[in-house]
């Protein structure tokens, strides 16, 4: 008698974790996961120490930044170039620009630009 009442608190046990497992959210076949496209937007910084001007490129656009004798003393810096370019990002989207022909710039700043660009804006 004490072997068949075990046996029904085992099987009660097992049964209800059956019941238990049932109710859980479906996973593995049927389901479909919906995935985020990645993001990517890159800039990359140069600074032509011939003209004295930063080059941000981002994909085939160069934009050329004057940057004042303060930043000309800064760019030199890690902690001076990090500032300068977070700058340049806050103030990219609200510049005022002047598309300029490439073959009118000097061969460092399209160096420093990369053969990809195919635009070049003067930012003011």
């Amino acid at each position: 008698m004490i072997l068949l009442g075990i046996s029904c608190l085992v099987f009660a046990a097992t049964f209800t974790n059956v019941n238990g497992a049932t109710t859980m959210m479906p996973t593995g076949n049927g389901t479909h996961h919906h995935h985020e496209s990645n993001e990517i937007e890159q800039f990359s910084f140069n600074y032509d120490g011939r003209s004295h001007m930063l080059l941000v490129v981002k994909g085939s656009q160069c934009y050329i930044w004057r940057l004042t004798d303060t930043q000309r003393q800064m760019v030199h810096t890690d902690d001076g170039l990090r500032q300068i370019e977070i700058q340049v990002i806050r103030d990219i989207d609200s510049s005022m620009y002047t598309t300029v022909p490439g073959d009118i710039l000097s061969s460092s700043i399209n160096q420093a630009c990369g053969h990809k660009v195919t635009n070049y804006f003067l930012v003011h």
